[in-house]
């Protein structure tokens, strides 16, 4: 679901059926939302009735006011509307910025069910400071969390596919600040919300978001000491109950940045990052408190992506680190190389040694048990050009090229960087960019895991400027 300027002229909301591989995706316009330009979005969100449905998708705009500038509430005539995937093309947006639902805010947290039903909706609602829980996208009947909040943020939505490819309910960690004091709230998807800690600095989440297992979540909290920075790492149950030390920081020593868990051990990353830089592993007890363990050799450059998966079949127990590591030499221009490598947690061995010219990319989608990597990139710049793309098992990492229509294995062009995102068992999206090199050009693709095809979509006026 897109924004981009239609025949007429104006700019309309826009739809693209990705479901079947045999044809070219057709642009059908979305609602009857016309604007004279997209820069009159000033922001958006999107979330799902039922995450099982794609086309329960519905996004929240943010339209500016009638100066064209981009207000902070509705006395400039900004308007907070509501706008469903399922709408026709004469359909009006739901006005949500006046009475009876008042909103004016497009930052939402949307909370469901075990069976992937939205049952919640976790909103800070900027006119009141409270934060509220509504049952539905109707946004009525708010139920009132906290009080007197100044700031959110998101540590934590726990909505994973577990073992048997089924959801589990929604269970959001929000920092919350009151008074210039961050609390670490447990809100569940029936609008239950508890104050669990209270920080000492400032919470933070892992590297790639929030970090869990089965049984806790993860985070930092980092504050000064008289002696420099520190800080401690925190666990905090997913039944509930405070939060447990397992780790402080030495005084001015690098932040950890936490990358995952396996219910056993939690694995972040330190690094250095200079002329030289080096990054380094480490693990600590998930349970107790302890002192880390160096997991894996040093490694020469900067940590570009780390992630933990695990099979769709297996739990957290089963999870690997898949590490990519970028290098840039000192010479003028500079040369960047990117290497790859797998660690195993249960014995700590490397499952894939370090490989030269490749990087992993996130998962190829949620339930698929599958990541991309390119392998064999070219470029010396920054970009990830005459790589080829793989669909890689996260189990035993055997790798099947995507291919072009053509029957040919996908190759990055060169110059090109990547930006895939799965959107369900099988079908997902991305796009090729030449940014690192400064340019502007955007190429669309769509790819079908079960055909292992990856193909080129184009839609009339395909400078897409906002998407959802």
């Amino acid at each position: 679901m897109y924004a981009t300027t239609g025949a007429d002229n104006n700019v309309h909301l826009y739809g693209l059926n990705l479901s079947d591989a045999s044809v070219q995706p057709a642009p059908q316009q979305i609602g009857s939302l016309s604007l004279a330009s997209t820069d009159l979005i000033c922001d958006s969100s999107s979330a799902e009735t039922n995450l099982l449905q794609p086309t329960s998708l519905f996004v929240l705009l943010h339209l500016a006011g009638t100066n064209g500038l981009c207000g902070t509430n509705t006395t400039t005539g900004d308007q907070w509307v509501l706008v469903n995937y399922t709408d026709s093309a004469t359909t009006a947006p739901t006005v949500l910025s006046s009475a009876p639902t008042s909103i004016t805010s497009t930052d939402i947290t949307a909370l469901y069910a075990a069976n992937g039903t939205l049952s919640g909706i976790v909103l800070l609602d900027p006119a009141t400071s409270n934060l509220y829980f509504y049952t539905s996208q109707a946004f009525t009947t708010p139920k009132l969390l906290a009080a007197g909040v100044s700031m959110i943020d998101r540590l934590d939505d726990i909505e994973t596919v577990q073992s048997a490819n089924q959801f589990s309910s929604s269970l959001l960690w929000l920092g919350v600040t009151i008074a210039s004091t961050e609390y670490l709230y447990q809100i569940t998807n029936n609008g239950n919300a508890t104050s669990v800690y209270t920080a000492k600095g400032t919470l933070t989440a892992g590297y790639n978001g929030g970090v869990d297992d089965n049984s806790n979540i993860y985070l930092t909290d980092t504050y000064e000491s008289p002696l420099g920075q520190q800080a401690y790492v925190l666990s905090a149950s997913l039944t509930g109950g405070g939060a447990n030390i397992l780790y402080l920081t030495a005084a001015a020593a690098p932040v950890p940045q936490l990358v995952g868990s396996n219910g056993s051990v939690l694995v972040y990353f330190t690094q250095n990052v200079s002329a030289s830089s080096t990054a380094t592993f480490w693990t600590l007890n998930a349970n107790v408190a302890g002192s880390p363990t160096q997991l894996g050799a040093t490694l020469n450059g900067s940590i570009e992506s780390a992630r933990m998966y695990a099979p769709v079949s297996a739990g957290p127990g089963s999870r690997s680190l898949f590490v990519t590591v970028r290098a840039e030499s000192n010479s003028n221009p500079p040369v960047v190389t990117y290497s790859t490598e797998v660690l195993n947690l249960t014995s700590g061995n490397t499952a894939q040694p370090l490989l030269a010219n490749s990087v992993f990319l996130d998962k190829a989608t949620a339930l698929s048990g599958t990541q991309l990597q390119i392998k064999g990139i070219t470029d010396t710049n920054g970009g990830e050009g005459g790589g080829t793309i793989y669909n890689v098992s996260i189990g035993n990492l055997a790798a099947q090229a995507l291919m072009t229509a053509g029957g040919a294995p996908f190759t990055v062009p060169a110059g090109d960087a990547t930006y895939f995102l799965g959107e369900s068992t099988f079908i997902g999206v991305g796009e090729l960019y030449n940014s690192p090199t400064g340019g502007t050009t955007y190429t669309g693709l769509a790819y079908d895991l079960s055909q292992l095809l990856v193909v080129p979509v184009t839609v009339p006026n395909a400078n897409v400027t906002a998407a959802f």
